[in-house]
């Protein structure tokens, strides 16, 4: 367990991150193949979907172990990671626990048929209907329901605490806050549910993960006396103006006073991991930053943006490096079945039908689906697997050329990580002396400490903008690898963002 301590959690799609037999699938293997870049980026947790998803709707246990691997296989992975200082964290949709159950329960019969029965009497025993069962999502709160929920996760969590898995991450939680419940009990079935998770597991790690904006909820929890969680994982970031109302107007322009209200709230505690990117939405640099003339200097300010606050840190697998969007074809309907019924809706409005493709390229969930690009060249290995996607920028920008480029987003991590967990910087980190603010796209993050102060001056927008400069300072850093300075400066470009050190001495 953590106990609280600043941490970095790696969330990442298995079926994209790593093929390491040429299943045509990211695997449990190819978790393992990389157990020495998790450490190189300073990981603590690293979040994967619930593994009984494989399971689901499939009667054939050979092909999912062919393709993701088996559950010996996980348990491999988990001691592997756990020898080397890290967890992994299933996340499990908490409204949807029943399928979970249900997959479950596919799994079990598909390894006892496997293990007592030989393969001529396995259709005998189990046919494609068997994996479908009638699920009905949580979303509501009774007593039958609560009794339900208690039975179908209590089923899961013995399952991965069997697995000895230490983390465990609750997605889509906000449910058990009912609306109809009293204030000062709003938070009494999460406080439950915590409860009987430490009962079984007193070191487990026990991750909130929200699914909405409910601030409200949160701030909640964080101030309760009762003990909800060990962290709360915060993505909502990643779908700020993810509205179709902006496929109406579509121009790409951050609410920066809305971003700065979450992390005013948000990045003072350690025990709040907040994301920038999720699988909910588009990739946040290809919406919020510049994917050309501006590009590493954009990633980088913007995850210096998410390092500066005291908070855990959240990463989805490729923002290290600056993945952009998915290359998807013009013909592309994004897996929806009105997709062209709301085109031509669109088209009545005179929207072209560029712009409305390229809406959905930014903002929609299929385009944070992307092969994570260990160098330039198309796997072979994912052939044979249709729902893969490439990045527009995997070419130019992937593992292997960030590290040969003094300038990349991921060299500018192993520095992020260095100054804020390795160095006497650390302490500023821990400091209740902590400031923030924002004017027009500009932040300025201020931490005291003794007799001096840590100072982020972060620009995220597209524009140079004027600013004062503090006085007698030291420039640790600049998302401007090349640029010299001779002074501090008056004004900071696009995307321009220092890290200062002041003595007041």
């Amino acid at each position: 367990m953590f106990a609280n301590k600043r941490i970095i959690l790696y969330e990442l799609k298995l079926e994209n991150f790593y093929d390491a037999d040429r299943s045509g699938f990211g695997n449990f293997k190819g978790m393992q193949a990389k157990l020495q870049y998790f450490k190189d980026l300073n990981v603590d947790i690293v979040a994967i979907d619930d593994i009984l998803n494989q399971y689901q709707n499939n009667f054939n246990l050979e092909e999912i172990k062919n393709k993701y691997g088996s559950i010996k296989d996980f348990v491999d992975v988990v001691s592997l990671f756990q020898k080397n200082h890290i967890e992994l964290a299933p996340i499990l949709d908490l409204s949807n626990i029943k399928q979970s159950f249900i997959n479950w329960n596919n799994m079990m019969n598909l390894y006892k048929l496997n293990n007592e029965i030989n393969a001529e009497e396995k259709n005998l025993y189990l046919t494609k209907l068997d994996t479908y069962l009638l699920n009905k999502p949580f979303n509501q709160i009774s007593l039958y329901d609560i009794f339900e929920f208690i039975k179908y996760f209590e089923t899961i969590l013995n399952f991965y605490l069997k697995l000895n898995v230490n983390a465990i991450i609750l997605d889509n939680f906000e449910f058990l806050a009912s609306a109809e419940l009293k204030d000062e009990k709003k938070t009494g079935f999460i406080n439950d549910l915590y409860k009987i998770i430490k009962r079984k597991n007193p070191n487990i790690t026990v991750i909130f993960k929200s699914s909405n904006n409910n601030s409200f909820l949160y701030k909640k929890l964080i101030s309760s006396k009762n003990k909800s969680f060990d962290y709360l994982y915060l993505t909502y970031l990643s779908v700020t103006q993810n509205k179709n109302k902006l496929k109406l107007n579509f121009k790409r322009k951050l609410n920066y006073n809305y971003v700065f209200k979450f992390i005013k709230t948000f990045s003072r505690y350690s025990n709040v991991i907040i994301a920038l990117d999720s699988n909910k939405s588009g990739r946040f640099i290809s919406k919020w930053g510049s994917e050309k003339s501006y590009f590493s200097e954009s990633l980088k300010s913007i995850l210096l943006f998410l390092y500066a606050g005291n908070n855990s840190i959240g990463l989805y697998y490729g923002d290290e490096i600056g993945l952009l969007r998915a290359n998807f074809k013009d013909d592309f309907s994004f897996n929806d079945e009105n997709f062209n019924e709301e085109k031509r809706f669109y088209q009545s409005k005179n929207i072209k039908l560029e712009s409305f493709f390229l809406y959905h390229s930014y903002f929609n969930k299929l385009s944070s689906y992307t092969q994570m690009p260990w160098d330039s060249k198309l796997s072979l290995n994912y052939k044979n697997n249709e729902n893969i996607f490439y990045a527009i920028n995997h070419k130019e920008n992937n593992i292997q050329s960030n590290l040969e480029n003094k300038d990349s987003g991921l060299l500018f991590i192993y520095f992020l990580n260095k100054l804020i967990f390795d160095t006497k910087y650390e302490e500023f980190f821990m400091t209740n002396k902590f400031s923030i603010k924002h004017k027009r796209g500009f932040f300025m993050f201020k931490k005291s400490l003794k007799n001096e102060q840590l100072i982020f001056l972060i620009n995220l927008s597209p524009r140079h903008k004027k600013i004062i400069s503090p006085n007698d300072c030291l420039i640790l850093s600049s998302s401007y690898i090349n640029k010299f300075y001779s002074e501090l400066p008056n004004q900071l470009s696009p995307f321009e963002s220092l890290i200062l050190l002041k003595s007041k001495n």
